[in-house]
């Protein structure tokens, strides 16, 4: 058997406490490590998504609609109707959570059509909202990225610490400046063998977790 305190010093608390959302709490939980694992890139793919969120609000233009914008406000209308109609059948949190990841997926697959304007911004800042409502009520998605990716380097054993990693993306960035490519991309390289990921912004270079190949 596992004590609470085996599985939380490899695996981080929300992913934990998501795992245990996905099963009714009438019903037995198999516990692994894959499923704990799963669990994981799942709480990944909303922290992922804020990142994208915030970058798109950065980014300031004439109004460019989507085709997918009707189909993300019904989403947005009728999310809230039911997340309560999960949670009101017997608290069944894995449906309320399917609607829930349903959310984020939409609002990834809006932000892929590069839209721009106050339209967008207000469909998006809408969702995100609503998402952060419901992880009140579940008590999840409390962290920023940054703090969740913290808690990854910690709980994976990343043989690494975040002082080197910034201290290596500003070496990259130096390297990129002098027009050394070999030297930034043998930095990227060595950074993902060690389960750190690198994005380059506009503005920054963020570094992220890697998680069972899903990034």
């Amino acid at each position: 058997f596992f004590t609470i305190r085996d599985i939380l010093e490899r695996f981080d608390p929300e992913a934990v406490r998501l795992f245990l959302l996905l099963t009714h709490y009438r019903s037995p939980i198999e516990f692994s490590d894959e499923l704990l694992r799963e669990a994981e890139a799942t709480l990944d793919r909303y922290y992922s998504t804020l990142i994208r969120v915030e970058e798109f609000l950065k980014i300031k233009g004439p109004e460019k609609g989507s085709s997918q914008e009707g189909h993300l406000e019904g989403i947005i209308n009728g999310f809230m109707e039911r997340f309560r109609g999960a949670m009101d059948d017997d608290f069944n949190t894995a449906a309320a959570l399917g609607h829930v990841f349903e959310l984020i997926r939409e609002v990834n697959r809006f932000l892929d059509t590069r839209p721009l304007g106050k339209r967008a911004e207000d469909l998006i800042q809408k969702a995100m909202e609503l998402l952060k409502e419901v992880g009140g009520i579940l008590n999840l998605f409390n962290r920023t990225p940054i703090e969740w990716y913290r808690s990854l380097l910690k709980t994976k054993r990343i043989p690494i610490t975040e002082d080197e990693i910034m201290d290596r993306i500003r070496q990259r960035q130096e390297a990129r400046q002098r027009k050394d490519w070999e030297t930034a991309d043998t930095i990227r390289k060595d950074l993902e063998q060690k389960g750190i990921i690198l994005e380059d912004r506009k503005d920054a270079t963020v570094w992220k977790v890697k998680i069972g190949g899903v990034k």
